[in-house]
């Protein structure tokens, strides 16, 4: 699934937004998911094979973000967050977006979220009460007069 990380970066821990400014927003998310909620040692040196902290950043992140990282940290340890707020506000934009799709195409609410629920493994309750959320929150906005 395609996410969208735009406007997130608010969102994030200052730990994030240390990897984001090195490795950029796409791989830190990557990085987070595979990798979120632990400190990891970054190492100054070269890139040995059977390493296992180097290991799992290259594939969480490949060999070139890898290396800017130990450019940036080596020798320190940095804490990768597990951006639970992020992840989840960009998981809930990823939902509604196929739901707005799926309501475009002309089907109705309840088999839109027939299908978009077990495909999210989120419950039925769950998704009606983000989407009446984002109804009142479009509600809530200032309209601009025209003048």
């Amino acid at each position: 699934m395609m996410k969208s990380f735009e406007g997130i970066r608010d969102l994030l821990p200052e730990s994030a937004i240390a990897i984001v400014d090195v490795i950029g927003l796409e791989a830190t998310m990557q990085l987070v998911e595979v990798l979120g909620g632990v400190p990891m040692p970054v190492n100054k040196g070269v890139l040995a094979r059977g390493d296992t902290r180097l290991d799992m950043l290259r594939q969480a992140v490949g060999e070139e973000n890898t290396r800017k990282l130990m450019s940036a940290f080596g020798g320190e340890e940095i804490y990768i967050p597990n951006c639970y707020h992020a992840l989840r506000e960009c998981f809930w934009r990823q939902f509604l977006s196929e739901f707005d799709a799926l309501r475009d195409e002309g089907v109705s609410v309840l088999m839109a979220l027939t299908r978009l629920c077990p495909q999210h493994k989120v419950s039925y309750k769950q998704a009606m009460k983000v989407i009446s959320a984002r109804k009142q929150n479009a509600r809530d906005q200032p309209t601009l007069p025209f003048d």
